[in-house]
């Protein structure tokens, strides 16, 4: 028995030393939120928004933020810092333009790094953008129309966007020139549609 045992002794030692070698040491990357809900923004009120996530460098190794992307011309990133020490944070503001985006939506920003378990991560602004008023037709072609004609009417959808915390919206005044056209609010024709949002 003792011989069996003088020769395993070296051999356990021999491999731990070999598994001590191969841990190596490497940056990882932290993020405080990887999507952040912005809620529900109306198109008419505010045009963009913006929101700064917090990278944290967890590893022992310096942190290099090789590259962000994001997934649209209507998003710009901003990164205060590219080398982030072990234990140090960075900042990366995601401004996102509305434009003419309406509805539930959602932008990207990729993020590349040394990061060896993580190279890419992908951080996120969702929301929904909301008009108070919009119509089906944001305009009608009569066509050619005859002074002793009569032209077909038009029928408009109107579609009002609210939160549900919001009151009913009413419609009380319709704005045209009378000389030119004729607008009646007929009920039955006429659909006021609510479209409501919640944000979770």
């Amino acid at each position: 028995m003792r011989p069996k045992s003088t020769i395993l002794l070296p051999f356990l030692l021999f491999g731990g030393i070999l598994i001590t070698a191969t841990v190596q040491a490497a940056p990882k990357i932290n993020v405080d939120e990887r999507v952040h809900f912005y809620g529900v923004q109306y198109l008419d009120e505010v045009r963009s928004v913006s929101h700064t996530f917090y990278l944290t460098n967890e590893g022992d190794e310096t942190l290099v933020i090789t590259g962000t992307h994001p997934s649209c011309g209507c998003t710009r990133a901003d990164l205060s810092d590219q080398n982030i020490e072990p234990g140090g944070v960075a900042t990366l503001t995601a401004e996102f333009s509305f434009e003419r985006y309406t509805g539930k939506d959602q932008i990207r920003v990729t993020v590349d790094s040394n990061d060896p378990d993580a190279p890419s991560i992908d951080l996120g602004l969702q929301g929904y953008v909301l008009q108070k008023w919009k119509a089906d037709l944001p305009e009608i072609d009569f066509g050619v129309v005859q002074a002793s004609s009569t032209s077909q009417p038009a029928n408009i959808q109107i579609i009002a966007q609210r939160r549900l915390d919001e009151p009913e919206p009413v419609i009380d005044r319709i704005d045209y020139d009378p000389q030119r056209i004729q607008v009646n609010l007929v009920q039955e024709n006429t659909r006021v549609v609510r479209e409501s949002y919640q944000e979770k």
